[in-house]
């Protein structure tokens, strides 16, 4: 009897934290007896075309409306930047190898995501952890699970990344949101965000990370050689 399938949208390149609660929620999900595909979206050229004229026109609308809004938007990119700048060369090779062999993302256009998103072999979709809604910026329709029937649609201990929507995303947010009937966040102030803009019913769970016992964390990194010298980690 084959399994159902569970697509799960989170972040998992570049970033540590980001891969490992990658694999600890495919493991849990895993666990409760489905088979984890992880989703990556590849625009087709055109689309590609089409989204980044959208997201400048966007920009130099939103400069208008909204004053402070370009210096924000200068300001986010460059710590994006930057924060990507963080992995030594040998660590970001080591960790590309463990999301390959490990975590397996596949590959999809828009229009093959929903496909899948109308397949009775998929029970549904789960998106988070991680700061997949990280509202300082604008979310992709992707990280809303947009290609995928409103039934089918689940967080999991996503992160708002803020504690304060800039106006600007707002309408971003609620129509991201609208279509799920609950949402799972992972911070208290992402909570009082999702009541204060949505009528969504909100829960709160820990990160996925938190979910394996010591003895599964143990067992992944197996025989591994730790360092034995005075590090804080």
């Amino acid at each position: 009897m084959l399994l159902k399938k569970i697509g799960l949208v989170t972040l998992y390149q570049n970033n540590y934290g980001s891969a490992l609660q990658c694999y600890a929620l495919e493991t849990i999900i895993n666990k409760l007896g489905y088979d984890v595909i992880l989703l990556y979206e590849s625009p087709t050229a055109i689309k590609l075309s089409i989204r980044t004229l959208k997201k400048r026109l966007n920009v130099l609308i939103r400069s208008i409306i909204y004053p402070g809004y370009f210096t924000d938007f200068l300001s986010m990119r460059n710590a994006m930047k930057i924060e990507q700048s963080y992995l030594t060369t040998e660590s970001s090779k080591m960790l590309r190898n463990f999301v390959s062999t490990k975590l397996i993302p596949k590959t999809y256009t828009w229009k093959e995501l929903k496909k899948l998103g109308s397949d009775d072999n998929f029970k549904g979709f789960v998106v988070g952890s991680d700061q997949v809604w990280n509202v300082s910026r604008e979310i992709s329709p992707f990280f809303f699970l947009k290609f995928a029937p409103s039934q089918k649609r689940h967080s999991y201990a996503v992160s708002l990344g803020v504690e304060k929507v800039p106006k600007y995303f707002i309408n971003n947010l609620k129509k991201g949101i609208n279509g799920f009937s609950r949402v799972s966040v992972r911070e208290y102030f992402g909570k009082q965000i999702i009541r204060k803009y949505t009528n969504i019913d909100v829960i709160q769970n820990v990160d996925p990370t938190l979910l394996l016992s010591a003895e599964e964390w143990r067992k992944f990194y197996g025989h591994k050689t730790l360092i034995k010298e005075r590090f804080i980690l």
